[in-house]
Formats: C-alpha cells, structure tokens, sequence
C-alpha cells in the first residue's frame, strides 16, 4: 500500500472520518443494548478509545468525526422512541406479509447489530439534513456488508431510502 493511501487512512480525510464516526456510533449502540447499559454513557467509552480498522491485512488507526458521532448518538437518544417507530414503520412496509408482523419485529429486534445500523442510519437522515442523504445510506451500507450478505445489505437500502423519501421529500 502507498504512503500516500496509508497516511490518508492515519489521519483521515473528512468523509473517512465521517464513516469511521458512522461506525462507531454503531457500535456505541450495539453495546448499550448488549450491556443495558445508557446510550450516552456508552458512547463515552467508544468516544474514549482509538479506533482500529482492518483493511486488507492492514490494521489502520483512524481519528473518527468525534462531533458527528456524538451527535448521531445524542439525537439518537432525545427522539428515540419516535426514530424506533419510523425503523420499525418502514421495516414492516418492506416486508410484503412475508412474516407475521410481531414476529417480524421481534426478529429485528433480536438482531442487535442490524437494529444499531438502521436506528443509526434513520437518526442521521433526520438529524443531519446538512449531510446528502446518499452518503449516508452509502456509509451504512459499507457497515452492512461488513457483518451480513446480500439480504441484510438490501433491508438497510431499502429501509434507510423510504425513510429518506418520506422524511426529506
């Protein structure tokens, strides 16, 4: 790998930290569900730590969009029932009656990570009006493909873009 491409990855550009921020308030999200712990406390102590990524056998340290991961997480935490509706609304619409509708939702539920990606990308569609809604859906996306396969990926895009089409029409 390039010096150059290394260095970019070390310091970050703005939409890399962007993504990294991306990513960790995911994260910050997936362990205060796991931990029952609070929201803000658990963004604390992912804010707190280096943040580590693996790309292509190369471990790179990156400095993530502190602001903006904090603030998806604060939004996130001030509207949550209100953005755990519109996920859950926009979730059961996609499904087609393939499932019962409980049912449905509950598996959502219980699949922690993929409810973290989509509570975090729908609070980031509403919350940051300043950000193109592509990028946004692009960036959960790359997290999607990260855990899951194909299935998964096309719930979060289809998902994250009627909530797009609905909230910022």
């Amino acid at each position: 790998m390039s010096q150059q491409k290394s260095k970019a990855h070390k310091n970050g550009n703005d939409h890399t930290a962007q993504r990294a921020a991306r990513l960790l308030a995911v994260q910050s999200v997936y362990r205060a569900q796991m931990n029952e712990q609070p929201l803000l406390s658990a963004v604390q102590d992912c804010l707190d730590r280096p943040f580590i990524m693996n790309e292509q056998e190369e471990i790179f340290e990156m400095k993530p969009d502190k602001p903006l991961c904090a603030s998806i997480i604060r939004s996130l935490h001030a509207r949550q029932q209100e953005i755990n509706d519109i996920v859950l609304e926009s979730v059961l619409s996609k499904s087609k009656g393939n499932q019962d509708d409980s049912a449905r939702v509950k598996s959502l539920q219980n699949d922690v990570i993929l409810f973290s990606i989509l509570l975090c990308g729908a609070t980031e569609i509403l919350a940051h009006e300043d950000i193109d809604a592509p990028i946004i859906v692009n960036d959960y996306l790359e997290i999607t493909h990260a855990f899951y396969d194909t299935s998964e990926s096309k719930l979060v895009n289809g998902v994250l873009d009627a909530i797009t089409r609905k909230i910022r029409a």
